[in-house]
């Protein structure tokens, strides 16, 4: 892309520990061991913005990278514009997200220089016109069909793992993949959802757990995956630093939705995050710009199931979990009465497929409903959620979830 004539502006955007900076240092040396490199003959920069705690310190972080001294009575930014002006080279913006404001200065620049292209690490988008955003997303994981396979030469090649056993390796030197730890291996791959950060802390504890001990305790608690790594900022030392700073980067509103998004399963569409959370298609736009919503081809809203475990942890402290809860549970019962209606009619299939992809949503609301004692819910839910459970042919799932109502609305009665 760096290479394209119409890119002149590139954003590694990911969350935090997605591996933003390591691409971009690669890329860089790629480009570097090209030679002659024409379009990029003055070199590539490095500047991290990381420590900066305002946008008027880009320009001098700039020069410095630049080795360029500010002199005399000219306003710096117009220096650095004069001096950029006949050069071609690569710079790289590393950790942009809390600098935003500062995405004028890059138009300015990209106008002044026309030679000069800039590759940005950041958490979120800079929403400008030449920008040409580069999603950084978790590691290839195993399907089912390839670990039920049992092929450890092809599973130990595929990214997730590969990085694992890479990581597990310093940890352990004697560590090996083998056909009793690799399903565990491949479970923390999942949990992490491919995240190159938390499965690096996660590998690091091989020296006093096993893969199964370290999956279940990834689990239980966020707070698990954490290390004392001096080489890594303190912000990605753990996942929950890691999170901790991407909300700090929110508004109060955006913090507000993100908390109520919680209490959703397995994604989510639209219309359920508008009568839920309250949040318009820009709110959720701008989520999906900062990295913590994924907007599916299919037009689900996903979440990331360890960062959805920060924000129910957010939305608790907040004395809404109640409400939030209440709210989704009165959505999805809903859905499921209408759901049991469309089962018994022309628009079955539809039903059908609709409740597949929804049914960790039917399940929590209907649990919530049980244990809260909404009678009428319950009844209309009914037919819905127990011919699901029929026509897919899952009567355990089925018999467990009336277990559920009966036992929440005996403890109610009482």
């Amino acid at each position: 892309l760096l290479h394209e004539p119409d890119c002149r502006l590139l954003t590694l955007v990911g969350p935090g520990g997605s591996g933003k900076t390591r691409l971009a240092l690669e890329a860089a040396a790629l480009i570097l061991s090209q030679v002659p490199c024409d379009n990029f003959e003055h070199g590539v920069f490095f500047v991290s913005l990381a420590a900066l705690d305002a946008p008027g310190l880009i320009v001098p972080a700039v020069g410095q990278a630049l080795g360029f001294s500010f002199h005399g009575d000219v306003e710096p930014r117009q220096q650095l514009l004069s001096y950029l002006r006949q050069k071609r080279l690569l710079l790289i913006l590393d950790n942009f997200e809390h600098l935003l404001k500062g995405a004028n200065w890059v138009v300015g620049l990209l106008r002044a220089a026309p030679d000069v292209r800039i590759l940005i690490t950041s958490r979120s988008r800079l929403n400008l016109q030449a920008e040409h955003p580069l999603a950084v997303a978790g590691l290839a994981i195993p399907g089912e069909h390839l670990l039920a396979s049992g092929a450890l030469d092809r599973l130990r090649r595929c990214d997730s793992v590969e990085l694992f056993c890479v990581g597990a390796t310093r940890a352990q030197p004697g560590f090996r993949l083998t056909i009793d730890n690799v399903v565990d291996v491949v479970r923390i791959c999942r949990l992490l959802d491919g995240m190159p950060l938390g499965i690096l802390l996660a590998a690091s504890w091989m020296d006093s757990m096993t893969p199964a001990q370290i999956a279940s305790e990834i689990g239980q608690s966020l707070d698990f995956l954490g290390s004392d790594w001096l080489d890594l900022p303190a912000r990605q030392r753990s996942l929950r630093a890691v999170f901790d700073h991407s909300w700090t980067l929110l508004g109060e509103h955006e913090q507000e939705i993100l908390r109520t998004l919680s209490v959703f399963r397995g994604g989510f569409r639209y219309g359920a995050v508008q009568a839920v959370a309250g949040a318009s298609l820009r709110e959720l736009k701008r989520l999906v710009n900062h990295c913590l919503l994924y907007h599916t081809p299919s037009g689900r809203y996903e979440i990331h199931e360890l960062l959805r475990q920060y924000a129910a942890e957010k939305l608790e402290a907040s004395g809404r979990a109640d409400a939030a809860s209440d709210a989704h549970s009165a959505y999805y019962t809903a859905a499921l009465k209408q759901w049991g209606v469309d089962l018994k009619g022309p628009k079955q299939q539809e039903a059908l497929a609709d409740l597949e992809v929804e049914i960790e949503n039917a399940r929590t609301a209907w649990n919530w409903a049980a244990k809260n004692g909404k009678v009428a819910r319950l009844a209309g839910a009914l037919d819905g959620l127990c011919h699901f459970y029929e026509w897919r042919v899952r009567p355990e799932e089925g018999e467990a979830a009336c277990r559920v109502a009966a036992q929440g609305l005996v403890a109610t009665d009482e």
